[in-house]
């Protein structure tokens, strides 16, 4: 005898931020992002100064280039949740996964 399934499926929309906060006065960090940059994403050392500068557009242009996943921080926000609602859908699936009909 065949199964069937009713599917009700929840659609969201997810904010991810991956966050690296800086202070352009620690030199440690500076070279820190510096030689990351150089070692592992082929960035060229001449195009960054070995001192840690003042400009944090400078630091912004050199971090971006980074891996986010090694961003100190992240926060994820199912924002649909916030702004109050969300799209949804009932389905009827047979035992092969083929969707027979659905709902909004």
């Amino acid at each position: 005898m065949p199964t069937y399934k009713v599917i009700y499926k929840e659609f969201h929309q997810l904010t991810i931020s991956n966050i690296q906060s800086f202070d352009t006065d620690d030199q440690d960090a500076w070279e820190n992002f510096r030689d990351d940059a150089i070692n592992n994403y082929g960035v060229d050392p001449s195009d960054y100064p070995e001192e840690a500068p003042s400009d944090p557009q400078v630091w912004f242009d050199l971090i971006a280039q980074l891996s986010t996943d090694d961003y100190e921080d992240r926060e994820e926000d199912c924002w649909t949740m916030n702004k109050g609602g969300f799209d949804t859908i009932y389905e009827l699936e047979d035992e092969d996964g083929n969707t027979i009909d659905s709902r909004v």
